[in-house]
């Protein structure tokens, strides 16, 4: 056997308890110290609390003063399940919270670890809380799994995520002390990490009474006097706790504190040597000590005190002693001190041996061993003579000079006998606990009477030793050991003094609401000059931050810390402290910087590494502009600021700000930021666990009442038996008939209600759907009434009358929620509101007050009180605001809303009733409508009984007994009488002997399947009453199959029929409201305002949708109508995660689930507009006990954009579902003629339902059958796909029921993983994370955006900052000259000056041709030149540029075409080699034919693609370096007339065109115009479009110029990369790394009709010989900061779009055009090559629909920017990806219609040049393509900036659009710019 050498020792390092009159270690001390007891009468208080009734024979006992209280919001429980858990499970769940905290840990810290929870099973006769309750709450599912003994340890693994074992012990009496055991071992052999031991004894029921023991085991007197003469028996004692377990060399290793170690355990059973199975046995108990001291490896004599089990019996306390007697013998001396705690607590029960350990524990503290209570003299039985142990009769010292040993025993009435050697912790070694420098010492509680109770225990604590006081581990344990709730205090301290201090003026103060706001203050993170910081001081905050030791570290590898300047020190000092903050979690809203702080914000930015900031340069900064300081804090309210270099220039600024806090130091930083209600991340902060566990103030919990109604049994009891009470006090499970709770009788009061709360019942949180319960296909929350409360219609409250609008606002609440201690300030979606619950009290609050609220108004409110004001004010009422202890009560409101007398026997149908009738005739043969309710029954059935139940039912509820009837005015439905009802109960038996009943489970709900599938036709019965016999091979069962049409049951009425079914038949009077009577408010609501008002919310909730069909399966194989369902469960992990997300974004678990449905949807079809069809209860409040078809279905769409963020898009999906839900008042029928119209078309491809809090029918009736609802669905599907997530309990059950002829099982199944995917990723990912990272398998976002600022640079904001080198003097005149301004600063934004990245592109060529190395990705991400040139490297003084290319490193080169090249080639054009680019030149001088032949061959040996081929070999393109040398043709026109001139050249031009060549040479031709005199010559060049773009004209026009007017070719600014290696390169890295690049945004989206709107029809662009042109023109509009000019027009096409195509929202698609000189590779410069880079990408554009212009054109750039590469990824994808898969599916998207390329201002038209060439065109140079060629859209749209204009050229198909039409655009996009439109000219036929 193992002993005490080789087994770990385990240690206690967490205790918490809650023991009769002891609730701490003071109280439970001086109990025992002093000898007193803690028996007494029952507590008057609690027995109101708990109905229980008094009297003169009750029992004193060690009772509880309170067992209702309970935080059950803390644990994410509603009220109403929380009350119908056994007090004992809830106690345990607290105080097993209580236990992590006292070891100094946060409970988050073990959540997801390997921790054990080991309960101390309660098996006595006392009843569980379910016996108590009335017969109907106790068959609901909390009420089960709250009683049930399992749940004990289970329930506290789920709330407290522990993930190793969870298990029960019972063995009665000892049950604690073998958990223990167990535990012990678990975590001594790695089983677990570290345990969790405890349990809960209570008396429940009926109090215990004198004069029923008769075997002497009770104390006549109620006293326990253990080993005493007068000793009479025990006492009644309830209480318990929890110990939290670790190995010992663990929590040293951990610093935890140790309260205990255990050493040695044993368990053993008496067996047959006891003279009875509760007889025990001294044999048994002498092993069992034996054992354990054995596996201590220590000898009985190192054993000071025995905590016997001393149950102060007069048999039982001499058999006890005999066994220690027998153990002990042999040893020397006084021997060990026996005593037992059940003298002053009563005997716990099962907890017996967890108040033995806490006694010792206690005497471990005080260093004494306690007398024991009551001792006068000993039992003279006891034979103590002679015996090696002596009894505790008086106080004794117990010092810790050395190894202290303890003993506990529990003899379990089972037999079953517990044994542990406990020893006293090693005395610590002293530690200096002086703080090494300010601390943050922070408190919370969850009220603010648990803070101030925080406040003075830790006061208590600190004076009790101010000197011994570890204030840096208290700081440490206070901040990363506990959690942190809103109400809170914080203190920086420098000791501990300093912080009794503040505890006592905290507890002078008077009382204040400590609470942080739930929306914490925003963040301004100052980072300034910080002046002189020395090295000390860095080293301090290093020695208390690792993150600033960290930087600090960083800094000393690039330089040493000693040769540190000033602004070094400062740098680093700024960055470590930001670093704090950080790693706190803390994200600033507004970043300031200035000085130095401007350098480290750039560091910050990822703009600047740390080396090149320390070597940096900070000069003098001018001053911080304090105008720009007050503008951006202007849009902060109270913002928190955080001045990181107090005493700065921007210090002064800030400290000159009214009404703003500034806090410097990290420290003071934290501290600020904890008490405005931020979360601080304290470990990563700290860096490491806290060094010292110390046993530190835990928060209380909120505990309020929670206590259900329960039976009079409980006060109408008989007293127990004899037996009954032996076991009650012994903890034996028993089974004897009076154990039982006494059920009333009929003629008995049900219940009597004990608390001021409603009875317990499951709250539906989301729309009812139109179908059955679980079972069938769509489950609907179904409201679990008592029997009372479903005879008539629900009132808020029937009592006192209403003082005020808030009175009544909130009693209303109060009901819908079943929450009576909901106040005032509680947000009523944090306490257990939703969007169905939520409808409920918007509808009570709406009949009450004749407002109009809606369920999204609930959401624009923080708090009950607000809604409360806010109503006020629409009835013109001051709100007068209860207080959060005011009771309140209104009178039940009296509004019937139509007459009901006499009852109609007949009457028209329901728009729902409509809706399914006009379906039901279009497919009268199917069971679409059906809804199933199939109960499988535990037990004989007695039919008689049963068909009696079901009449009973059917009387009534007049829906039960309608068919529909026609008439000349079309259907109606006529309702039979009850007395001519009669309900036929068919018997059906079905054969599946074949096999078991267990592995015919399947075929079983398959075969009901099929019954429930056949028809109900409309004019027949409304239901079908079917008792099946399954016979199979071990027995048969029985089936009640309940079948009724849509047409008269929805699924909230199944709720009312299974409570019913459950109730006592004919007990329950008939509902006055009649289903009849809201067909004919139906009526006329539709007829009135409010029917015109819903007509409209819906046609414009629903304009331009559209039906998206699912991507159907070919080959689904199946052909016969039907439908086919999988149950594809969600597991409890990924719901818990979904419900935490739901609770951070303050929506429902309905919203979460639904938005990731909806965004599945999104990639399957690509539509971002998704609609999804959801059900709707319909009720009103009157209408809620009425069966009946309510149920109707909405429509929810949102528009999933994958640029907008998680919780945008959570937003957005419950705004959509909430204002859907706010009128789901207009029925199916009408909703489908507005979104429908003449179409079969369904509203939506899905139907999605999610349904809580449903209760389903477990017994029928109080003495019938147990039942079990089964799974049948319903008969068929209404929808392609019909989803239904059911909240049961913990667990999410989700269920697909899909149509098998359109999808396949796999499919369903392949589209559920990606679904349970979806809903990981949204829980997991940051809620800012844009949404289409959601995608599976979809790349990150695009490379290369622009970053947005993150900071604001206080002191250049707004003034103009000079240039200060000659390098910043070069870039300055650079963006100056190609943004046209007349200056730029250094601090100037390159966007805010218009610039884009054709300018980049230009100006960082120019730069490089001056040796000023820069690229354009640069000038995009820094935006400013001061940023831009500190990433230049200093030049050597005439350093060259590089040197051109040479032309034969070209020579005979074949490579791939671009993929713009391909783009073209694969058109398919008649004449491939006529699809030009010309421009017009005006030569400033006079110039031979042979110069500018010269210059002409010049020019294509600088830029080789001018000489190149495009050939086909066999099949393939190919790109050939060497052509034919551009031709010279010389053109004499001196002659003509120059009116005719213009003529001439362009018909010369044209012959030029006509006579290049792709295959053979040339691509580039020149033409030289000697003109008549007094004009000047004209010099034409036309260039095939495949080998250059309008941006490479800039190059060529520049170097042209040059060349013509005498420059040499080195003088020229070098070539750069060329045009063929990139070619080559981009082809090799898509093949080889196709990853790089990224089609997702067009393979995850859907493309062609139905997709995007299309301005024409077919597929056919027409020809360029019927092309027309339109040239416009309107002023510049201003710049929109944040836009590019591009971002802006193109948004303006869009506004332009839908009103021109007369729509509102949508898409259309539109053929972008970019410069495609993508950033790719390092070492390819791109800014001087000539070729053709154009990329050209779709793009859905979406219309502005209701949006603003500012939000659209926000909205557009966000869409922009979220295409990947800009779009260049789209063509290199098409052609070159290696799986074939992609590039079909990119080339079968359709080119879009409308092409849209905005240039800018190209820099050759400009004649801004030097040189030979001005007066640039290239309109009129020639016709330079076919007449034939067949177009690349129907419409071309070319706006670039012409001065101060925007010129728009309009290209488009004649044969498509008349001029009027494409002017009518024209107009609208001047408009849409906000500037009119002027047509310049306007021609037909061939543009050029």
């Amino acid at each position: 056997m193992r002993t005490g050498e080789d087994t770990p020792a385990v240690a206690v390092i967490g205790v918490a308890f809650e023991l009769p009159g002891c609730a701490d270690w003071e109280s439970l001390t001086a109990l025992l110290r002093h000898g007193r007891d803690a028996m007494r009468r029952f507590p008057a208080t609690r027995a109101a609390a708990t109905g229980v009734t008094r009297s003169a024979t009750d029992r004193d006992g060690g009772w509880l003063d309170d067992i209702t209280g309970f935080d059950y919001r803390y644990f994410g429980l509603s009220k109403a399940e929380a009350e119908l858990i056994d007090p004992r499970q809830r106690r345990m769940l607290q105080l097993a919270c209580r236990a992590i905290g006292h070891a100094g840990y946060a409970q988050g810290e073990l959540a997801e670890t390997n921790t054990a929870v080991v309960v101390g099973g309660y098996g006595g006769p006392h009843p569980s809380l379910s016996d108590l309750l009335p017969a109907a709450d106790r068959r609901l599912g909390p009420a089960t799994t709250g009683s049930l003994h399992a749940y004990a340890a289970g329930r506290i693994a789920y709330h407290l995520d522990l993930r190793g074992a969870a298990q029960v012990v019972d063995t009665a009496c000892s049950s604690f002390l073998v958990a223990l055991h167990e535990a012990r071992w678990k975590v001594a052999r790695g089983e677990c990490d570290s345990a969790l031991v405890g349990g809960y004894e209570l008396v429940l029921g009926a109090l215990p009474q004198h004069g029923s023991d008769g075997m002497g085991v009770l104390s006549a007197v109620d006293r326990c006097r253990p080993f005493d003469a007068g000793a009479d028996g025990t006492t009644y004692g309830e209480g318990g706790g929890f110990v939290l377990l670790k190995r010992l060399d663990a929590a040293l290793r951990d610093g935890d504190t140790v309260y205990a170690v255990l050493r040695g355990s044993a368990v053993n059973q008496d067996a047959r040597r006891g003279a009875g199975l509760t007889a025990p046995s001294p044999q048994a108990q002498t092993e069992v000590i034996t054992a354990a001291l054995r596996d201590a490896g220590i000898s009985a004599g190192a054993i000071s005190y025995v905590e016997a089990h001393g149950t102060g019996t007069k048999i039982g306390d001499p058999i006890e002693i005999q066994g220690l007697i027998d153990a002990y013998a042999g040893i020397e001396g006084r021997g060990p001190a026996v005593s037992s705690v059940k003298a002053n607590l009563g005997h716990l029960g099962c907890m017996a041996g967890f108040a033995g350990l806490v006694r010792i524990i206690a005497q471990f503290r005080a260093e004494e061993i306690f007398p024991t209570a009551h001792f006068e003299q000993p039992n003279p039985l006891l034979g103590l003579a002679s015996a090696p142990l002596r009894l505790a009769d008086r106080r004794e010292p117990w010092p810790s000079t050395s190894t202290r040993y303890a003993a506990v025993s529990s003899f379990g009435l089972s037999g079953t006998n517990a044994h542990v050697i406990v020893a006293a912790p090693d005395p610590l070694p002293d530690n200096d606990v002086a703080a090494a420098d300010a601390q943050v010492v922070v408190l919370s509680a969850r009220d603010s009477a648990g803070l101030r109770a925080q406040v003075q225990r830790l006061h208590d604590q600190v004076t009790a030793d101010p000197a011994g006081f570890d204030l840096a581990a208290a700081a440490e344990v206070l901040s990363v050991g506990r959690a942190h709730f809103a109400h809170r205090h914080a203190w920086v301290v420098h000791d501990a003094k300093e912080l009794l201090d503040r505890l006592t003026d905290s507890l002078a103060a008077p009382p204040e609401d400590r609470s942080a706001s739930p929306d914490p203050a925003p963040v301004v993170v100052a980072l300034g000059d910080p002046g002189d910081v020395t090295a000390e001081d860095l080293l301090t905050v290093a020695d208390a931050f690792p993150g600033v030791a960290e930087f600090v570290a960083e800094a000393e590898r690039h330089v040493a810390a000693a040769n540190w300047t000033s602004a070094q020190r400062g740098l680093v000092w700024l960055l470590g402290a930001h670093r704090v903050l950080a790693d706190a979690g803390i994200t600033a809203d507004l970043l300031l910087s200035h000085g130095v702080g401007a350098t480290a914000a750039r560091v910050l930015r990822g703009d600047d590494d740390l080396s090149a900031a320390l070597a940096a340069d900070p000069g003098t900064p001018t001053p911080p502009n304090a105008e720009t300081l007050r503008t951006v804090l202007a849009d902060l309210a109270d913002p928190v600021i955080i001045d990181l270099a107090p005493g700065s220039a921007l210090s002064a600024l800030l400290a000159a700000e009214p009404a703003t806090t500034v806090e410097s130091t990290p420290v003071h930083a934290l501290c600020r930021l904890y008490l405005a209600g931020h979360q601080i991340d304290w470990r990563r902060v700290l860096g490491r666990a806290p060094r010292r566990r110390l046993e530190l103030p835990v928060a209380p919990l909120a505990e309020v009442h929670c206590w259900p109604t329960v039976t009079e049994a409980i006060a109408l009891a008989a007293a127990p038996t004899a037996d009954t009470s032996i076991a009650a006090v012994f903890g034996a499970s028993t089974t004897t008939a009076s154990a039982a709770p006494v059920a009333p009788s009929a003629t008995q009061t049900p219940a009597v209600s004990v608390a001021p709360t409603a009875a317990a019942s499951a709250t539906p949180t989301t729309p009812a759907t139109p179908a059955a319960p679980y079972a069938a296909a769509s489950a609907t929350p179904t409201p679990t009434a008592s029997a009372t409360s479903i005879a008539a219609a629900p009132t808020p409250l029937d009592s006192a009358t209403a003082e005020s609008v808030a009175d009544i606002v909130l009693a209303l609440a109060r009901e819908v929620l079943k929450e009576p201690e909901v106040v005032p300030s509680d947000d009523f979606f944090d306490i257990g509101g939703t969007s169905l619950n939520g409808a409920q009290l918007v509808a009570r609050i709406n009949e009450r007050f004749g407002t109009d609220l809606g369920v999204l108004d609930l959401y624009d409110y923080p708090d009950l009180a607000g809604t409360a004001a806010a109503v006020a004010e629409l009835v013109g009422e001051t709100a007068s605001t209860p207080t959060d202890n005011e009771p309140t009560a209104v009178p039940a409101p009296n509004i019937p809303l139509s007459e009901n007398t006499p009852p109609p026997d007949e009457g028209p149908l329901s728009g729902q009733q409509l809706a399914i009738w006009a379906a039901d005739q279009l497919d009268p043969d199917t069971g679409a409508y059906n809804v199933p309710a199939a109960l499988l029954l535990d037990g004989a059935v007695d039919t008689a009984a049963l068909t009696a139940r079901l009449q009973a039912v059917v009387a009534r509820h007049p829906m039960l007994r309608a068919r529909i009837v026609n008439s000349p005015t079309g259907p109606r439905q006529a309702i039979a009488p009850a007395d001519e009802t009669r309900v036929a109960l068919t018997e059906t038996a079905l054969e599946l002997t074949d096999r078991t009943a267990a592995e015919s489970r399947e075929e079983l709900l398959d075969r009901l399947r099929d019954l429930v599938a056949e028809p109900l036709p409309p004019d027949g019965p409304p239901g079908r009453y079917q008792l099946v016999r399954a016979q199979f091979r071990d027995g048969d069962q029985q089936i009640l199959l309940l079948t009724f049409h849509h047409l008269f049951v929805d699924g909230w009425s199944w709720g009312l029929l299974f409570a019913e079914l459950g109730s006592e038949p004919g007990t329950l009077p008939v509902p006055e409201r009649r289903y009849l009577d809201y067909v004919t408010d139906q009526h006329a609501l539709l007829d009135g305002p409010t029917g015109a008002e819903l007509t409209t919310f819906w046609s414009e909730y629903l304009s331009s949708t559209r039906y998206v069909p699912l991507p159907v399966d070919q080959d689904a194989g199946e052909t016969s109508v039907g439908t086919k369902e999988s149950a594809l469960p969600i597991d409890s992990d990924r719901a818990t995660r979904l419900r935490e997300l739901a609770r951070r974004e303050r929506c429902t678990l309905h919203t979460v689930l639904l938005t990731a449905w909806m965004t599945l949807l999104r990639q399957l079809t690509g539509e971002q507009d998704v609609c999804v069809a959801v059900p709707a209860a319909g009720r009103k409040p009157i209408d809620e006990p009425v069966v009946g078809n309510y149920a109707t279905t909405l429509v929810v769409r949102a528009r999933v954009q994958p640029e907008q963020s998680i919780t945008a898009l959570l937003t957005a999906v419950r705004t959509a579902s909430l204002q859907a839900l706010d009128h789901q008042d207009l029925p199916t029928d009408r909703l489908r003629r507005i979104a429908r119209p003449n179409s079969a078309d369904p509203l939506a491809a899905t139907m999605f339902t999610v349904t809580s809090g449903v209760e389903p029918l477990r017994q029928l009736g109080p003495e019938g059958p147990a039942v079990e609802l089964l799974d049948v669905g319903q008969g068929g599907a209404a929808f392609p796909i019909a989803v239904t997530v059911l909240e049961y309990g913990s667990q999410l059950r989700c269920r697909v029921q899909y149509d098998p002829t359109m999808f396949r099982a796999d499919t369903i199944h392949t589209w559920f993983d990606s679904y349970h995917a979806l809903l990981d990723r949204l829980a997991a990912l940051d809620p800012n994370t844009p949404v289409h990272t959601l995608s599976i398998g979809i790349a990150p976002a695009a490379r290369q955006v622009p970053a947005a600022a993150q900071d604001i640079d206080t002191s250049t904001a707004t003034a103009h900052v000079a240039p200060n080198s000659a390098l910043q003097e070069q870039l300055c005149e650079l963006w100056s000259r190609y943004l046209r301004r007349d200056r730029v600063g250094i601090e100037d934004d390159f966007f805010d000056l218009g610039g884009d990245s054709i300018s980049a592109i230009a100006i960082a060529a120019e730069a490089g041709a001056n040796g000023i190395a820069v690229r354009p990705r640069a000038i995009l991400r820094l935006r400013t030149v001061a940023a831009v040139a500190k990433t230049i490297p200093e030049r050597e003084t005439g350093s060259a540029t590089t040197a051109p290319a040479s032309i034969e490193a070209e020579a005979h080169t074949t490579v791939d075409p671009t993929p713009p090249q391909l783009e073209f080639l694969s058109r398919g054009v008649p004449n491939p080699d006529y699809w030009n680019h010309g421009v017009r030149y005006t030569l400033r001088r006079d110039i031979d034919t042979a110069t500018v032949e010269r210059a002409v061959q010049a020019l294509a040996d600088r830029h080789p693609v001018l000489h190149a081929h495009l050939r086909s070999v066999e099949g393939r393109w190919q790109l050939l370096t060497i052509g034919a040398p551009p031709g010279i043709t010389e053109f004499n026109v001196t002659a003509t007339d120059p009116v005719d001139l213009e003529r001439q050249i362009h018909n010369a031009a044209t012959e030029l065109h006509s006579t290049l060549s792709l295959s053979d040479g040339p691509v580039c031709r020149a033409g030289m115009f000697h003109t008549p005199t007094g004009h000047d010559d004209q010099l034409v060049l036309v260039i095939h479009h495949t080998m250059v773009d309008l941006y490479s004209w800039n190059i060529l026009t520049e170097d042209l110029s040059a060349l013509l007017a005498g420059t040499s070719t080195a003088e020229l600014p070098s070539p750069s990369a060329s045009y063929f290696e990139w070619a080559r390169r981009l082809a090799d890295l898509i093949r080889t790394r196709p990853d790089t690049l990224d089609a997702g945004y067009w393979l995850d989206r859907s493309w062609g009709d139905g997709m995007q709107l299309r301005p024409v029809a077919g597929d056919s662009f027409g020809i360029e010989g019927n092309t027309g042109e339109l040239v416009t023109e309107f002023p510049t509009p201003a710049l929109v900061s944040g836009l590019s000019r591009s971002e802006q027009l193109l948004a303006a096409l869009g506004v332009a779009m839908q009103r021109w195509l007369k729509v509102r929202g949508g898409e259309v698609a539109i053929q972008l055009v970019g410069h495609g000189r993508e950033d790719l590779f390092d070492d390819l410069d791109l800014g001087r090559t000539v070729g053709f880079f154009n990329t050209t990408y779709p793009f859905a554009l979406g219309l502005p629909g209701r949006r603003t212009r500012a939000d659209h054109a926000a909205f557009v750039a966000a869409q922009l920017r979220s295409v990947p590469g800009h779009g260049f990824d789209f063509e290199p994808l098409r052609r070159f990806h290696p799986d074939a898969a992609v590039r079909t599916a990119l080339d079968q998207i359709r080119t879009p219609d409308v092409l849209f390329s905005f240039w800018g201002t190209p820099a050759f038209l400009s004649d801004e040049r030097d040189g030979a060439l001005t007066g640039a065109d290239n309109e009129l140079v020639g016709r330079d393509r076919p007449a034939d060629l067949p177009r690349p859209a129907a419409l071309e749209v070319y706006p670039r900036l012409v001065a101060d204009r925007v010129r728009v050229q309009w290209r488009y198909s004649g044969e498509l659009f008349t001029p009027e039409r494409i002017l009518a655009l024209a107009e609208a996009f001047g408009a849409a710019s906000a500037g009119p439109v002027s047509p310049s000219h306007q021609n037909t036929g061939v543009a050029r």
